[in-house]
């Protein structure tokens, strides 16, 4: 298989703009790529006013007749994303928006008007507008239901639910019932639990509860109130007739994800997902298929119609929103955003890959520009288990009962072969290929080369293997870290103990991460303890620095192995699950959950500046590559300090850039000493005028710094007047 080769050209600063592109503090990320994050749901007011798009990044509020943004309402979402449905409502009138993790905002004015003290992860508005009623999704066995009076929001009934997970509430249009899914919860949780249980509104009276053989995630009443229907597991949707709790009919329901249905408040008719990625629309009391809609990558998340029934809403696990025009079938509209990423890698200094962890979506990223290319376009949300081979442009992952090989430089399939793998890793050097079998509990080891095993080994309750050097690999169990010498089949060393967390070598092959802990590998012992569950970590390049984020963090400590100390803290970590430096150590790149990549600049991997709140600046290492870090303060009004450091000595010019890319202002800084400049007395001042002299206006600007004949990454400012 061919090496990976590619040629990056840079582009001037202001189409940082254009492909979405921030810029932030020294000790937080210096680029983000996928301005949009992940879209989870979308929700029609009942007014027809607005459509609502929960993601990643906010609550985005799109006028719903000609579908331009008209608001976004602030805050990062990730507690409760993954199910669609009803993390996401509006009330009757369309005013309020309750959303989770349990805030309520005013849409007439968006602004936020209440926050609740817990967390919730389902909301459904009473008909008559009264009542809110809320529900603990977080996981926790016997969640409450809750319902509150609006406006005052002080909780006026609550009701118990059972030993197990709430998925989704529904009340019905006459106010008299309220209906709840659940889902089993025996370790890990089970799909083959699960109960339907229906109360009465008003005396909190149980009348009704199912248990199938499968999980409940969905429960919704029809618009008439006749019919509640809901989604036993992955195979069907059932309706009960509310006066007798019997079943009327059913409809052949979703195979691989949580299913989602909404009806049309003019026909009754429903849009519904019979399988995967795609949506029918059909005629309720004949049965018949009036529409079909095809084109999300991901299984089919949520969907809303319009109150006039012309345009439905519909958001993915690929994490994208489409609206449809219920007549035709056609596509009017469309957000763009990313997916959660399961993988990513460097392929040198300037190039990144991403893959999906919903669909296998290759994007290939030009960290200099933001711009990406997406050079794997597969459609179908059942892989799992993606990695990068190390040095060629190869992805492996498992397809159903099978291993592919896809050649990303040519979008297509190399080739597969019969292997059902819980977890996939590649060695350093990408000869060989380990598979943890699943449910046989063994390790298989296989030649890349020829694809062929040349190794394999039973490890009771192996979830995920790390290759080590000279012959080493850790298994990672239920409750132990296992180092094995693959090669001779011999256990070498367990650590013992409840592992959460991640584990991994350091690329010299003489320490290993597990337990919250690095260990010597040549002494098996402990070097020190980080004292927390960490669950995202990576080792530099050269081994000397652990980037660890410990669990329930928003930030990444840099942690120097030799010394045993933190000697840095990176911000803006939250919702990052992955971790990679590129290969000179001078960045470190990390994506996750919101579909967000982060990229924080390093220096070369020994050197790194960090902004405390004193706005004075620590230097760790010494300085071995000239960087522009963040001016201060920003924003700015009327001027501000641009902090900088040289590896060698230079000649030093700053040049500021309108948004537009017009260069503004020149700074000759004159010829400078290798060395830290970020204190106010050495740092470069710029007094908020033109070359002209003229002050600016309130914008944004960027900044570059030429030194020795080389351009630094541009770096963004906001002036307010």
């Amino acid at each position: 298989m061919r090496h990976f080769r590619r040629s990056v050209q840079f582009v001037w600063v202001f189409w940082l703009l254009l492909f979405g592109v921030w810029c932030y503090g020294a000790d937080g990320p210096i680029i983000k790529l996928g301005k949009n994050g992940v879209v989870d749901n979308a929700q029609f007011s009942p007014d027809q006013k607005y459509l609502a798009i929960l993601s990643s990044v906010g609550i985005k509020i799109v006028d719903a007749l000609n579908f331009e943004e008209v608001a976004l309402l602030s805050g990062s979402i990730t507690d409760g994303l993954g199910w669609g449905g009803r993390n996401l409502a509006f009330s009757p009138d369309g005013q309020l928006l309750a959303v989770t993790p349990g805030k309520i905002w005013d849409i007439t004015e968006f602004r936020l008007i209440h926050t609740f003290p817990e967390e919730y992860g389902t909301f459904v508005f009473s008909p008559n507008g009264q009542f809110l009623v809320m529900g603990d999704t977080s996981g926790r066995p016997g969640g409450n239901i809750t319902v509150c009076e609006v406006g005052e929001w002080e909780v006026v009934r609550r009701f118990p639910g059972p030993v197990e997970i709430l998925r989704c509430l529904d009340v019905s249009p006459d106010g008299r019932f309220l209906a709840a899914a659940f889902e089993g919860v025996r370790p890990p949780p089970n799909l083959d639990t699960g109960s339907l249980i229906v109360w009465d509104f008003e005396s909190g009276k149980q009348l009704h509860r199912h248990q199938p053989r499968s999980a409940v995630y969905v429960a919704q009443f029809n618009p008439a109130g006749t019919y509640l229907v809901y989604n036993s597991g992955f195979r069907s949707f059932t309706f009960l007739d509310v006066e007798t709790w019997s079943r009327r009919m059913g409809l052949d329901g979703s195979a691989d994800y949580p299913s989602a249905l909404a009806f049309d408040p003019q026909t009754g008719n429903v849009a519904y997902v019979p399988w995967g990625n795609d949506v029918e629309f059909r005629n309720l009391k004949e049965g018949k298929l009036i529409q079909a809609f095809d084109g999300h990558r991901g299984d089919v998340r949520s969907i809303s119609i319009r109150p006039d029934g012309k345009v439905m809403a519909t958001t993915s696990q690929d994490g994208s929103a489409k609206l449809w025009n219920m007549e035709t079938g056609e596509e009017i509209w469309h957000e763009d955003s990313s997916s959660p990423i399961a993988a990513l890698s460097f392929r040198d200094n300037t190039v990144l890959l991403s893959c999906s962890a919903a669909t296998l979506n290759v994007r290939e990223w030009v960290i200099a520009t933001g711009g990406w290319e997406t050079i794997l376009p597969v459609r179908s949300s059942a892989y799992r288990n993606m990695v990068f081979h190390p040095t060629e442009p190869i992805l492996v992952s498992r397809f159903f009962g099978t291993t592919e090989f896809w050649d990303i430089s040519e979008g297509k399939l190399e080739t597969q072969i019969e292997m059902r793998p819980w977890h996939l890793s590649f060695s350093s050097d990408g000869a060989y290929l380990a598979s943890v079998n699943s449910p046989v509990d063994s390790v298989t080891i296989i030649n890349y080369e020829d694809l062929k095993t040349i190794s394999e080994f039973k490890v009771d309750g192996a979830i995920a293997t790390t290759f080590g050097t000279d012959g080493l690999i850790a298994v990672r169990t239920w409750g132990s870290t296992q180092l094995w010498d693959w090669e001779d089949q011999i256990l070498k060393w367990t650590v013992l103990g409840q592992n959460n967390g991640r584990v991994a070598f350091s690329p010299n092959g003489e320490f290993l991460f597990t337990n919250a802990a690095v260990w010597k590998i040549p002494q098996q012992r402990q070097h020190f303890e980080l004292g927390q569950v960490v669950d995202t970590l990576a080792f530099s390049p050269d081994s000397s620095i652990l980037a660890a984020i410990p669990r329930d963090e928003k930030t990444i400590d840099l942690w120097s192995v030799d010394s045993k100390k933190i000697i840095g803290k990176l911000s803006g970590a939250q919702n990052v699950t992955t971790l990679a430096f590129s290969p000179d150590g001078s960045l470190l790149a990390g994506s996750g959950n919101d579909g967000i990549i982060k990229i924080w600049q390093l220096g070369d991997g020994s050197s790194i500046a960090i902004e405390t709140r004193s706005k004075s600046f620590a230097t760790w290492g010494g300085v071995k590559r000239s960087s522009l870090l963040q001016n201060y303060p920003n924003p700015f009004n009327p001027d501000t300090w641009i902090p900088y450091q040289l590896a060698e000595d230079s000649d030093v010019t700053i040049r500021i850039f309108s948004a537009t890319g017009q260069l503004i202002r020149f700074l000759n800084l004159g010829h400078k000493e290798a060395g830290s400049y970020f204190t106010r007395d050495t740092a470069a001042y710029w007094d908020g005028r033109m070359d002209s002299g003229e002050y600016v206006s309130s914008g944004v600007y960027f900044y570059s710094i030429h030194a020795g004949g080389k351009y630094s990454i541009a770096r963004k400012m906001i002036v307010i007047r």
